[in-house]
């Protein structure tokens, strides 16, 4: 176990969250370059799309690695609803930038057509 191995694992302590092979992600091309991620915030139910840039947002694995490339981020809705909740997402691809496993704390993913559902009802007057 390398350095980085040891220190990924310090920060994933105590958090509960999603790991799964791809088939479980529903991920969106977003143009030539960025895919989209839809997720739930657990705290409040606010969806959220993610879009994640593929030139610039997305590193190297280190070699040896079980991926080629990954990207994290830190995700917060709109505080709508007094709701400041954190979200973190993890994606880890292949060489050709494919998703292979993801990890998610703080919220659930919906498809694309369970994220056009949630956002009608969240902007719904009766909301």
């Amino acid at each position: 176990m390398g350095f980085a191995d040891w220190a990924r694992g310090l920060f994933r302590q105590g958090r509960q969250g999603n790991a799964a092979p791809a088939a479980a992600i529903p991920v969106t091309q977003d143009g030539a370059d960025a895919i989209k991620v839809f997720v739930r915030c657990r705290r409040c139910g606010e969806p959220i799309s993610v879009r994640i840039r593929l030139t610039d947002e997305v590193g190297e694995a280190e070699e040896g690695a079980a991926c080629a490339y990954w990207v994290q981020k830190e995700i917060s809705g709109s505080g709508r609803r007094r709701c400041f909740q954190r979200m973190h997402l993890r994606l880890e691809m292949d060489r050709d930038r494919q998703v292979v496993r993801y990890e998610l704390t703080g919220a659930d993913l919906l498809t694309p057509e369970e994220y056009r559902r949630e956002l009608a009802r969240w902007e719904s007057p009766t909301q």
